[in-house]
């Protein structure tokens, strides 16, 4: 995901960032990072999802609760 997302190539990036979350749902760095590809694209209500749930998921550097203050 991360290698697409420098390509600026975000579509891929977000689907195997979406990959990412299925396999460890409990890991709140590949939600934020699939937050930031849709707001890349504009599904602003995804991202605010995804950023919830990576608050929820305890997101220690408090990235999600940032953008979600945005």
């Amino acid at each position: 995901g991360q290698a697409y997302e420098i390509l600026g190539m975000d579509s891929y990036a977000m689907w195997y960032f979406y990959k990412a979350c299925a396999l460890r749902p409990t890991d709140s760095r590949f939600w934020v990072a699939l937050g930031g590809c849709f707001e890349k694209i504009a599904r602003s209500a995804d991202a605010i999802r995804a950023y919830e749930r990576a608050v929820s998921a305890n997101d220690q550097e408090g990235i999600a609760l940032r953008q979600l203050a945005k």
